[in-house]
């Protein structure tokens, strides 16, 4: 192999090497959003419940009151789906959030979880 071929080999090995090291560091690095948030809890487009999270003691909130087989769980100030009867289980599966911006929804149990600054205005669609 020529003098060249192994030149541009290790240039080729160590542009590669940095697009991983990119890669991982964007995905390891917290982005967007504040921890500083609102849980909106939504039924049937209804807005339920505001949990400011940062002041938020860990609780269950089960919402079988408004007829959903669903539990939702608050720790260490961040919320999940914790049970729910739908089929697919996505919203479970979506896990923790906990910053500005995130969200969880249950389509078949029309339940959703919208983490915000706390000023949001409920908007009904007629």
């Amino acid at each position: 192999m020529s003098k060249n071929a192994k030149m541009t080999k290790w240039i080729l090995w160590g542009v590669l090497a940095l697009a991983v090291l990119g890669c991982v560091l964007w995905l390891a690095l917290p982005r967007g959003g504040s921890t500083d948030c609102t849980a909106e809890i939504w039924i049937d487009g209804e807005m339920v419940r505001a949990v400011y999270l940062p002041q938020a003691a860990d609780e269950e909130i089960p919402l079988e009151a408004y007829g959903k087989e669903v539990l939702l769980e608050i720790r260490d100030h961040r919320i999940c789906f914790q049970h729910s009867d739908c089929p697919d289980k996505i919203c479970i599966h979506n896990g923790w959030l906990g910053r500005e911006g995130e969200q969880a929804v249950c389509l078949p149990n029309r339940v959703s979880v919208i983490l915000t600054d706390g000023s949001t205005v409920p908007v009904t669609l007629e």
